[in-house]
Order: structure tokens, then sequence, then C-alpha cells
């Protein structure tokens, strides 16, 4: 049987990994503000031990592939979003219009910023 390559099923977990977490609303990536706003503790140990749990829930070990993939998923989408907004979709047009999409691209440059910290299991 053929084993898929690991490049390939870092990207795809990184990938379900995103997506879980922006529809759960988990918040390990999101910036503080993002935190307090939807009363989630703040800080990055705080946020390090939320992805542990979604990490632990699918049974895999953080590592820096895993992050660059969810950033890469994540940067997909704002692009996409961003692409419906030129093309002149209301709704992501409304969504720009209301900074949604410039808070986005300040997520995915606080997870590159701390990608190597959240990946570190939180001790204590």
């Amino acid at each position: 049987m053929h084993k898929p390559p690991q490049q390939f099923l870092r990207w795809l977990i990184g990938r379900k990994i995103a997506d879980n977490i922006e529809n759960l609303r988990l918040g390990p990536f999101w910036r503080d503000e993002k935190c307090e706003a939807h009363g989630l503790q703040t800080g990055v140990r705080e946020k390090a031990r939320r992805f542990q749990l979604l990490l632990d829930a699918y049974g895999i070990a953080p590592e820096i592939g895993i992050m660059q993939a969810g950033i890469e998923r994540v940067r997909q989408m704002q692009q996409h979003m961003r692409n419906l907004a030129a093309a002149g979709s209301a709704w992501e047009m409304e969504l720009a219009s209301r900074g949604v999409l410039d808070e986005g691209m300040l997520e995915v440059a606080w997870m590159e910023d701390h990608a190597m910290d959240l990946i570190q299991r939180p001790r204590g």
C-alpha cells in the first residue's frame, strides 16, 4: 500500500486544524485584542495551550510544518475573500469596508511571528 508523502499530510492536517480553529472560534491564532473581545484569555502561553488541545484531539504532536500549513490556509482564505470583494461580491465588500479582511492579515502576521512559540508544549 502506498503511503502519502509527509508534506502532504502536514498540509492536510494544517488545513483541517485552521478550518476547525476558525469554525470553533478557539482563538489560538488570534491577537490579544480579539481574544479579549471574545472573552478568551490572552498571551502566547495560553494560545499555545489552546492549540495543543486541538492537536491532542487529532492525536498529533505540534511541529512547524503544521503551523506553516495553517498559516497558508488562512492566507488562502484571506486572498479568496479579497478576490471576491474585488469582483464585487456584496458580502466580502462589506467585510472589507468593516476592516475584517485587514484584521485577518494581522492574524496571519501574528501567527508568523509566534509560530515557534505556539508549537512548544506549555509547561506547568
